[in-house]
């Protein structure tokens, strides 16, 4: 019987996509398997080919990489990566993590930039011998194209003026509030009786409702609350909704009470913010509790009233207008910028190219000495630090609680003290003495230790709340068996994903293996909860639900604080901290860092200073003092960047950058050998499969190409924002590690799971 060919005709972006497609499935089983053996074994195996190792990618990974990073370079021994298999082992047995889904959330977000960073790695570095392979591009004509659609899509909603959709609280306001327009729209001032002599004004902040969903979606509703109430607010939705992060409202301004253009200016955009963050929890939204606060006991608004609230709204347009300007001068900057960055990436991805880079850093004391290309990138870094600050601090509904917890944390460190610390060089006297800092209790107050610890009662006293709530011993009792006994049972149930709150619940109270037994009437109170007509026991178990996910959290916080404490995981502690630090520490000695930490501690106290005197009625030319701001302060941050390079005796960031062009060369030069995808296909699949492949590849390259799409419309709008150093390094398809740097300000190269699917196209 005649074998029939295949005829292979994928184009080269269609063998791009199977192939990074294929190294992605490859990359996701082998950390599974990694995952359940919880075991390094496999990945020090030196015996053992890579072609019939269980994890080939893995293993050439660790090899390659993991143990070629210069703080683990000399960590060759295996008592080392022992400890860390006995750690591993711990925690799997402990089931940290398990009960905060939103912490569940994040360590899976965590696990799936680390498999997208080596899928990033290894699709860059192996080749097909079909030759070029092709990712697919977008550009500002597709984008506007979108945006066109999306504005017909949009053009019979709710036709309200919004000042400002480009910012992000607009945005939040618009796009993602369940149904719900909110705006504080005024603030009017009444006088209480105190005595049948006296009378203190108060302030009263008037909330403009629209809801989408109701008789007349055009017709706003105004209720009038104090600052109080929206406490209460935040204290009516944690009581009812224990298991969610309610935001919390922020305090009162302390210039509140300055005779300004406007009363209570700041609180009102900061409270403003709160409502915006509940409205985009559609639990919280959807709530009686929160409706009732919108819409009951409505005003009528005095003809004051509405002059103040149209000269707000004069506020609101000016201050959109002027992050709209700032954001022109951005986007003209990024012109001018543009050929100068495109030089520094492609010497910088060179062979070589960021040694020499960090060359001309070691060599110029001075910023101004730098070479023209390196201080329009410098340049260009303060003018969106200070587009940042601008956002952050003056045009964020958020902003005064930003400012709060800035000087909260800036009062918190001590930054004189620290200074002595960080010129220790001995690595295990460092420990100590941040150790010391970290249990001191200054003037008898309480430590950072302590704070922390706090949140532990926290979780205690929500706890009795609900079991008060619930007022059942026996229910709660049996709730708190299915945590703390090892029944393999519980465990079952707890790891089944499918099962529903309502259902896991249920099944732990049926489970005859946890105590105790229920009564007939404990059961009738539960048994038919999966009724929707039977509100009462549906409410109930959703009460033990609340109360499960609560005792989990607790039991997880009592089982890490165990293991913290567990002599295997001291030692390991000890021996990363030595592994890491004691190069940095003689580094940070010659750098003479504690010098750096005074002059971090003075940029701090100008920028709060700077903040505090800031009108913000008048939001008009902010952004300059902060651009000036910066430029009092960066050559102090630019003699820190170079004193650690160039008084580096150590050579550990020579080998830092050598670890990192290595890492560029295996992308671009790619590794031994190369894939055929024709003979791969041709081997695997008849006709019908073959058939059936290009249809998915197809369905992928769309997903692609709208991902694309979605990721430009939120690099635009982050560069607007100044959340992110996007446009100066020309996003296309190509992979290198300049764009993967980018990301958010260089706060993280994988911040963003999207942006990061978005880099690994190529």
């Amino acid at each position: 019987m005649d074998v029939i060919r295949l005829s292979f005709d994928l184009n080269a972006k269609e063998t791009h996509y199977l192939k990074r497609e294929l190294v992605t499935q490859e990359i996701h089983t082998e950390l599974d398997k990694l995952a359940q053996s919880a075991s390094f074994k496999t990945l020090l195996d030196r015996d053992t080919d890579l072609s019939d190792s269980e994890l080939p990618f893995l293993r050439y990974i660790f090899k390659n990489f993991v143990l070629e990073f210069p703080f683990l370079k000399k960590e060759q021994d295996d008592k080392f990566w022992g400890k860390c298999e006995t750690f591993l082992t711990e925690f799997q047995k402990k089931r940290i993590g398990s009960s905060d889904k939103n912490e569940v959330s994040q360590r899976k977000k965590m696990e799936y930039k680390v498999e997208k960073m080596i899928v990033i790695l290894l699709g860059a570095a192996i080749q097909t011998v079909q030759g070029k392979e092709e990712g697919i591009k977008v550009d500002p004509k597709m984008l506007n194209q979108s945006e066109n659609a999306e504005n017909k899509a949009s053009a019979n909603k709710l036709s309200r003026d919004l000042a400002g959709l480009e910012n992000e609280d607009a945005y939040m306001q618009w796009i993602g509030t369940n149904g719900l327009d909110i705006n504080i729209v005024t603030v009017r001032e009444v006088g209480e009786k105190r005595t049948l002599r006296s009378e203190k004004p108060h302030a009263e902040f008037i909330i403009q409702t629209y809801v989408e969903h109701s008789e007349d979606p055009n017709r706003p509703i105004y209720v009038a609350k104090r600052h109080g109430q929206f406490r209460q607010l935040h204290d009516d939705l944690k009581k009812k909704f224990p298991t969610i992060d309610v935001p919390n409202a922020a305090p009162k301004s302390r210039d509140s009470e300055k005779g300004k253009h406007a009363l209570r200016e700041k609180d009102r955009l900061s409270l403003r913010a709160f409502l915006h963050r509940i409205a985009i929890n559609t639990r919280l939204a959807d709530s009686d509790v929160f409706h009732d606060f919108l819409i009951s006991d409505p005003i009528t608004l005095t003809e004051e009233e509405q002059t103040d609230m149209e000269n707000r709204k004069n506020i609101d347009r000016i201050r959109a207008e002027e992050e709209k300007r700032f954001r022109q001068e951005v986007d003209k900057q990024v012109e001018q910028l543009n050929e100068q960055l495109e030089t520094l990436k492609q010497q910088v991805i060179a062979p070589g190219g960021l040694v020499s880079l960090f060359n001309e850093i070691k060599k110029a004391d001075q910023l101004r000495d730098l070479p023209d290309s390196l201080q329009r990138a410098f340049e260009w870094g303060k003018i969106n630090f200070a587009f940042v600050l601008h956002t952050y601090f003056v045009t964020s509904d958020a902003a005064a609680e930003n400012l709060m917890n800035l000087k909260r944390t800036h009062g918190l460190i001590p930054y004189k003290t620290l200074r002595t610390v960080l010129k220790i060089s001995n690595p295990m006297a460092m420990v100590k003495g941040v150790l010391d800092l970290f249990m001191a209790q200054p003037f008898g107050g309480r430590s950072l230790f302590q704070r922390l610890m706090e949140e532990a009662k926290e979780a205690q006293k929500n706890i009795d709340n609900v079991e008060k709530i619930i007022d059942d011993p026996g229910l709660c009792k049996k709730i708190y068996n299915s945590v703390y006994q090892e029944s393999d049972t519980a465990i079952q149930i707890e790891e089944n994903d499918e099962l529903s709150p309502i259902m896991k619940t249920l099944s732990l109270l049926q489970n005859a293996d946890i105590e105790p037994t229920l009564t007939a009437e404990q059961i009738t109170k539960v048994a038919f909860a999966t009724q929707k007509k039977n509100s009462q026991s549906r409410r109930l178990v959703k009460r033990l639900h609340q109360l499960y996910v609560l005792y989990m959290r607790k039991r997880d916080q009592e089982m890490l604080t165990e293991l913290v404490f567990q002599g295997n995981t001291g030692d390991l502690l000890k021996e990363i901290f030595a592994i890491f630090y004691q190069p940095l520490a003689q580094v940070y000695k010659a750098a003479n860092i504690g010098d750096s930490i005074i002059e971090l501690a003075a940029f701090i106290d100008d920028l709060i200073a700077f903040v505090e005197n800031i009108d913000v009625d008048d939001v008009r030319n902010t952004v300059q003092p902060f651009i000036q701001l910066i430029d009092k302060h960066e050559q102090n941050f630019y003699r820190f960047v170079h004193n650690v390079h160039s008084q580096d005796t150590t050579h550990l960031f020579d080998d830092l950058l050598a670890y990192i062009d290595k890492l560029f060369s295996t992308m671009s030069t790619g590794l031994p050998g190369k894939v055929n995808m024709a003979k791969l296909v041709e081997e695997n699949l008849n006709e019908e499969q073959y058939a059936q492949l290009k249809v998915e590849i197809n369905k992928l390259c769309d997903y692609h190409l709208q991902r694309k799409i979605r990721h430009l419309e939120r690099t635009r709008r982050k560069v607007l924002e100044g959340t992110g150093l996007k446009d100066e390094l020309a996003v296309d398809a190509d992979v290198n590690i300049m764009e993967l740097a980018k990301e958010d300000n260089g706060l993280g190269m994988i911040q963003d799971m999207e942006e990061l699917e978005f880099l690994s196209d190529s």
